[in-house]
């Protein structure tokens, strides 16, 4: 009879990632950097994501998070898709979208049903291996966090969640007839 596969530790896994973060793309292992780079320690976060729960991620310090209505995020990530800009990590909830944007960038943000989200809040983050359609508590990558640490732009991201916000509001408009009946 074959010897059963020796069970990884958590160091195993640690290494594994280290080892795959200097990888160009995506390989089935998270990239640590982005991790590292919070201050958070990166074993417990690891641990946590190998019993397949989400982890409490410190905001601020090297990101920013913009939390957006669900219908009006994923619209405004569309358009920065079709525009071709850079989409860093952005996550989705059952009712909203949170994207990763530089520290500061988007302070000034006025726009109705945003909020930001600073230094002193937390990320609940699913490991980067649960994108979407499958996840962790309602949360789902639906843009994973790369080897890069790229970040989403805070003007782009601005600029699209306010062509969202006209976008989803001609759609739930009362269409009218030119005579103005509906």
């Amino acid at each position: 009879m074959p010897s059963p596969l020796p069970r990884r530790t958590p160091e195993d896994r640690i290494r594994r990632a280290t080892v795959a973060d200097g990888a160009s793309s995506f390989d089935g292992f998270p990239p640590i950097d982005w991790i590292k780079d919070t201050g958070a320690p990166v074993s417990p976060v690891l641990v946590t994501w190998a019993a397949g729960q989400c982890a409490v991620l410190p905001i601020g310090i090297c990101w920013d998070v913009v939390r957006l209505p669900i219908d009006t995020g994923s619209e405004a990530l569309r358009q920065l898709h079709a525009l071709g800009s850079t989409i860093g990590p952005a996550i989705a909830s059952l009712d909203s979208v949170e994207v990763l944007v530089p520290v500061h960038s988007a302070d000034a943000w006025d726009l109705p049903g945003c909020s930001v989200l600073q230094i002193g809040e937390h990320l609940v983050a699913p490991s980067p291996l649960f994108g979407a359609p499958s996840g962790v508590d309602g949360r789902t990558w639906l843009h994973r966090p790369g080897a890069d640490c790229a970040l989403t732009n805070g003007d782009d991201l601005y600029a699209a969640f306010a062509a969202a916000l006209a976008t989803v509001s001609e759609e739930t408009a009362p269409s009218t007839s030119p005579r103005g009946r509906p």
